[in-house]
């Protein structure tokens, strides 16, 4: 909220000074110069001695002034006297020009100004990307991409929030195999990402699955817990869902998690989690999903208990022979992934 209203407050100086209406008498003569892009006096201004510096009442300078209408010439000319100034709400030339993306002055002035933050401890890579500003958010991504704010966030996270879905994928983009910041961010179980990409990235899938199903592989219990809702019962290209996944890798609080939305479902083969578990030879996660899937084991059926067997599984074998089979009731549909040639 805080950042919120340092915004606003500068946003008014801002529409202030844009407007330059019967106050712009008022305004230091080079100040003024520099926001009307009057390049012959701000020449000579910046070269008499005693107008660098000078302010309007937001505390902008005429640098500042220069940088948020884009103007290139006096930008140039004046960097090297009033670089690394700030505003009255810590503001430098920079942010003023990511603000209002202007391409050209940012990259006269990264060099001076990159890493600086304002009062509310924002850059301005945060600035332009809070502001949908894709343009200037490219320019500034390599020097200030990994830099957080106050609150713990980074840009991306702050693009994401904001719902700008082009700057998100300046700052993380999609590769060349689908793989989207929310798939990545699934992976590492980093949550305050995954909730802020779930807007603006839920339900994209690669071979590989979904976000979710991917979360499920590597065990990522709080970021199965939020795309959940989302990405339940989708499948990957191998027509897997994400409780197969966790199933076959043992993740026994991701199967708790998911079994009730995803239990009974059929892979291209026709064969269930619970068979995906066995296969794996997780007895624990065979008996968590036997309630829900027991019913789906066809216990005549040899070629099954063999491989079980071969495999070296006996305990799994004779455990899923010998248990007593559940009802379906709460299994309604045995929902088998589509074949190819359907």
């Amino acid at each position: 909220m805080q950042a919120r209203e340092g915004q606003v407050m500068q946003l008014s100086g801002a529409v202030a000074t844009i407007t330059l209406q019967p106050e712009a008498h008022l305004l230091p003569k080079l100040v003024r110069a520099a926001h009307t892009n009057d390049m012959e006096t701000v020449q000579m201004l910046a070269n008499d001695g005693f107008s660098i510096g000078h302010r309007d009442e937001q505390g902008m300078t005429a640098l500042m002034h220069a940088a948020q209408q884009g103007h290139t010439g006096p930008v140039e000319l004046l960097v090297e006297k009033e670089k690394g100034l700030k505003d009255k709400n810590g503001w430098t030339a920079l942010m003023h020009a990511a603000h209002e993306n202007h391409p050209e002055v940012i990259e006269i002035l990264i060099p001076h100004e990159h890493g600086k933050r304002n009062k509310n401890s924002r850059t301005a890579l945060m600035i332009a990307v809070e502001n949908g500003s894709a343009e200037a958010a490219s320019i500034l991504i390599p020097y200030e991409k990994d830099l957080i704010d106050s609150e713990g966030k980074t840009a991306r996270i702050l693009a994401a929030e904001a719902g700008h879905e082009d700057v998100v994928e300046a700052l993380d983009p999609t590769d060349d195999r689908g793989v989207t910041a929310l798939m990545r961010a699934a992976k590492l179980n980093d949550t305050l990402a995954v909730s802020v990409l779930i807007p603006i990235q839920k339900k994209r899938a690669v071979h590989a699955g979904t976000a979710l199903i991917q979360a499920a592989i590597c065990g990522r219990v709080e970021a199965v817990r939020l795309l959940m809702p989302y990405e339940s019962r989708a499948r990957d290209g191998c027509g897997a869902t994400a409780l197969m996944k966790a199933a076959s890798e043992n993740h026994a609080e991701v199967v708790q998690l998911l079994m009730e939305r995803e239990g009974c479902m059929l892979d291209v083969c026709g064969l269930p989690a619970i068979v995906h578990a066995a296969y794996g030879g997780h007895l624990e996660i065979v008996k968590l999903l036997f309630e829900k899937e027991g019913h789906l084991i066809d216990k005549s059926d040899e070629s099954f208990f063999g491989k079980l067997e071969a495999k070296g599984y006996s305990e799994i074998a004779s455990s899923l022979r010998n248990s007593r089979t559940p009802g379906a009731d709460d299994c309604n549909d045995h929902q088998a992934a589509p074949r190819a040639h359907e």
